[in-house]
């Protein structure tokens, strides 16, 4: 049961390599003996320790979103120590707490002095545990619970964006605060005369000043504690709390911008057009930001054209898309974007010319068959765009948006039983139910069921009112069904919505 726990933990993360090492020191301290039993019964979490080690190493090289970046090793030692201490120091001064500490700046190729001070500080440090508490077992045992579990955290290989992250440490800390509560007990102990202790003199003489100052500690950071919980309460507070802190961070800019694109989005959905403009304005003030202080990240090209394509500006987003290939040729949404906005620019050819690449690039994602099927409609390429459709529906069925398109398509190609199926599929998915309403009310006028046809119309046109077409089909159904005054009608109706109607229709039923 252990070990399918253990299991379990490694799949959540890759920090738990640590354990069978933790063991060990669990056995210095209960006083067993090493030997051979000892470690045949630690074998299976070594064997799963070292096998998702290797697959951590690699999963981070591999990965383009997990940076790594080269540097000689010798700097890594200088990060690893400067983050060793700096993880020490956030335990008794939480301040200026950030979810990205960034990599220092080099002048010339040399790193700010405090980097080259810190090996021989954890250096003196190690020295001092040594000779002064090696026979302390509690303070052994806690610094070495510390060193082991936040190993992994300390940059021998440079990875990710960020020197620190204590948001990872709180496992670590558990040594740190082994050490501190068996000093708080050591004073609690000398405040009581029947477990005094002769440990220290200052336990002896200043115990009830120790006791009086864990207290106050304690009020002080469960305070901060509450005040940082703010801070996370959603990635727009994080983010600006670490531009607060800590301005130099391209990735917190970046990464702000992307709230901001998703949150325009929504209110583009929601019909606040102005909201949305003033939000996308902002991400591509934030973005520019980003790429003034790393001009690498492609991350921030990639939004910049994202925040432009939707503020229509399709030939800044192609810019700034082509900008992101340059730097990661794979970066799937770069190529889409750039078809997308070529096919909004009437480019149609060279549209398909890029959501191919991108397919080719990444053929089984089903959104890129999506997108294609799309520019294929745009084009009135039904018979092409369906196949790419049933695609979408095939690999990820949870599309909901694809049953629509599809429908469409086939309505028109002629095929309206096929249209009426996907449409019943959208009202039972609860899926742009006015738009399949009329769609199945097109498909139904197609095959001459006009009674049915104006009914799923009426539906539709309930939900939506806003579009001229829907009130110009019901409007020849009621011809069809010979009611000249509900079809004159309608037509009008869709003639005032924008729609021209043909003089010979509108003689027929006047």
């Amino acid at each position: 049961m252990t070990i399918f726990l253990f299991l379990l933990s490694l799949l959540s993360k890759a920090q738990a390599v640590t354990l069978p090492l933790i063991l060990f020191i669990i056995d210095y301290y209960l006083n067993r003996k090493y030997s051979w039993k000892s470690l045949f019964e630690k074998l299976p979490f070594i064997i799963l320790s070292i096998t998702f080690g290797i697959i951590a190493i690699y999963a981070q090289q591999t990965n383009a979103r997990a940076m790594v970046h080269n540097d000689t090793f010798i700097n890594n030692i200088f990060y690893a120590s400067y983050g060793l201490l700096s993880y020490v120091f956030k335990l008794f001064f939480p301040f200026n707490l950030s979810c990205i500490y960034n990599y220092p700046l080099k002048e010339n190729g040399i790193l700010p002095l405090q980097f080259y001070i810190a090996p021989f500080l954890v250096i003196c440090l190690f020295v001092w545990i040594y000779f002064k508490w090696r026979n302390n077992k509690n303070i052994v045992f806690g610094a070495l619970f510390f060193l082991l579990n936040i190993a992994p955290l300390l940059q021998f290989i440079k990875v990710g964006n960020s020197i620190i992250s204590d948001r990872y440490s709180y496992v670590s800390y558990v040594g740190l605060f082994f050490i501190l509560g068996n000093i708080f007990m050591l004073a609690i102990n000398n405040l009581n005369k029947k477990n005094k202790t002769n440990n220290s003199k200052i336990f002896s003489k200043y115990s009830g000043l120790i006791v009086t100052f864990f207290m106050v500690i304690l009020v002080i950071f469960s305070f901060a504690s509450n005040q940082r919980c703010r801070v996370w309460k959603n990635s727009e507070t994080l983010w600006n709390n670490v531009i607060e802190n800590y301005p130099d961070v391209a990735i917190s800019y970046n990464n702000l911008a992307a709230i901001y694109i998703d949150n325009a989005e929504k209110n583009i959905v929601n019909n606040n057009s102005n909201f949305a403009q003033t939000l996308l304005q902002k991400s591509i003030s934030l973005c520019e930001k980003a790429t003034q202080l790393e001009p690498g990240n492609a991350s921030a090209y990639n939004n910049l054209g994202a925040a432009y394509f939707k503020l229509g500006k399709y030939d800044n987003a192609i810019i700034n898309y082509q900008k992101t290939i340059s730097l990661n040729p794979i970066q799937n949404s770069a190529w889409i974007g750039i078809s997308m906005s070529k096919e909004f620019l009437g480019k149609h050819d060279s549209a398909l010319i890029f959501i191919n690449k991108a397919i080719s690039l990444s053929p089984t994602n089903a959104d890129l068959y999506f997108t294609r099927g799309n520019i294929y409609s745009y084009q009135l390429l039904f018979t092409k765009a369906i196949p790419d459709y049933n695609k979408v529906i095939v690999q990820n069925p949870t599309n909901l948006g694809v049953y629509n398109n599809l429908a469409s398509c086939y309505n028109q190609v002629e095929k309206y039983d096929s249209a009426i199926i996907l449409y019943n599929k959208c009202l039972e998915l609860n899926q742009e139910v006015w738009k399949a309403y009329i769609g199945k009310g097109i498909a139904l006028f197609g095959l001459k069921n006009y009674k049915e046809s104006i009914k799923n119309l009426d539906l539709g046109i309930s939900l939506n009112n806003n579009d001229p077409y829907p009130f110009f089909i019901r409007s020849k159904a009621y011809l069809e069904l010979n009611n000249k005054a509900a079809a004159l009608k309608d037509a009008m109706e869709a003639k005032r919505l924008g729609m021209t109607i043909p003089e010979d229709y509108l003689k027929q039923i006047i």
